[in-house]
């Protein structure tokens, strides 16, 4: 792909004015909605983030929830449903990169294991790209 992805999902709150924002400056300028960047990645899409999902979330975001997880992260759907008015994609993306995500504290057999710097980066990625779903769902 040779150009930024589109900033899809605008008006879905602050991540997506973020992600405008950081995108044209990194690459330097804005057209149509899009922003022009030679050299840009594919956005990472839900195929890429439902395997650590499936090792890092579901043990408590399953269905049902375990220890007092608020919602199910177990597909896609339930990636895109908000959670007191903000998508749970972008929860997710907060949760992860402020360490909260996983709870590596929970007293629990075997222990929890934290996401790695590339796991997170590939689940702020994706849902600062908008959470696009991929085809795998």
């Amino acid at each position: 792909m040779s150009a930024c992805p589109r900033a899809e999902g605008r008006g879905r709150g602050w991540l997506a004015s973020r992600r405008l924002v950081s995108r044209f400056l990194a690459c330097g300028s804005v057209a149509y909605g899009s922003v022009a960047c030679a050299g840009a990645a594919d956005p990472v899409t839900y195929c890429d983030v439902q395997p650590i999902i499936e090792a890092r979330c579901v043990r408590c975001h399953g269905e049902p929830t375990e220890h007092n997880a608020p919602f199910s992260l177990t597909s896609y759907a339930a990636t895109q449903q908000t959670y007191f008015d903000t998508p749970i994609y972008e929860r997710m993306a907060v949760a992860v990169r402020a360490d909260s995500m996983p709870p590596v504290t929970l007293d629990v057999t075997p222990p929890v294991v934290d996401v790695t710097s590339a796991e997170e980066a590939q689940i702020v990625d994706w849902a600062e790209a908008g959470a696009p779903a991929g085809g795998c769902q």
